[in-house]
Parts: C-alpha cells; structure tokens; sequence
C-alpha cells in the first residue's frame, strides 16, 4: 500500500507543475505581445529573434538574453517625428511598460520603461 504522504507530495507536487505551467504561458503571451510591438517600433533584430523564440517556448541562450541590453532610441525607428500614435498603439505601449515595470525586474528594464513613458508624454503633448 503505498504512503498516504507519499501520495499527499505527489498531488502537491502535480497541482505546482500546473500552476508553474500556466505561469510560463502568461509570460508566453506577454512575449508574443512584446515581439509585435518590437516589430511595430522597428526594434534590433536581436529583439524580434529572441522575443519570438520565447513566445514559442524555444530556449533562449543566457549570452542571447545579456546581449539584448542597452538598446538606444537610435537603434528603433519608434515612431517619425511629426506622426502620432493611435489610442491602440498607446495602449499596447502602456500594457508593455505596466508587464516589464515591477520590482522584479532589473534597473535596465526600468530604464527602458522611463524612456518609453517619455516618449509617450511627448506624443501627447502634440
């Protein structure tokens, strides 16, 4: 007969492997997010690369992922100067920024989010 407590573990053990399941979908589908916004704002390759490999739950090399950062405003096409942005596109931005911006994430991410809002005040103003 086997150990009640043993049985207890492996329930316990199976309901976390569901939960860390799910978990690994969300962050999925912010990438698959993530990657069509990089496309929209002409972001480095590397970007769009890595960013569509996560969405696919394809492996990443630590190397690709420290070789994402920094990324400058030069290396995107972001938006023209004189253009503006749809209420769609803002909103996916500030969905974007809302995901990356916890305290879980490093001091690069939060700059990038900085800057982003920035570039986001500025398009208001027009």
């Amino acid at each position: 007969m086997i150990n009640r407590q043993l049985v207890e573990t492996l329930m316990k053990m199976s309901e976390e492997k569901a939960a860390l399941r799910a978990q690994i979908e969300r962050y999925q589908a912010i990438c698959a997010s993530a990657y069509q916004l990089a496309g929209a704002v002409d972001a480095p390759l590397r970007f769009l690369d890595a960013l569509a490999s996560a969405a696919n739950g394809e492996p990443v090399s630590e190397e690709a992922a420290l070789d994402l950062l920094p990324v400058t405003v030069e290396e995107c096409a972001v938006v023209p100067k004189g253009a503006t942005l749809t209420d769609e596109q803002r909103g996916a931005i500030e969905w974007s920024i809302r995901k990356m911006d916890s305290p879980h994430t490093g001091s690069e991410a939060q700059r990038n989010c900085e800057t982003l809002r920035t570039l986001l005040a500025a398009q208001v103003e027009k």
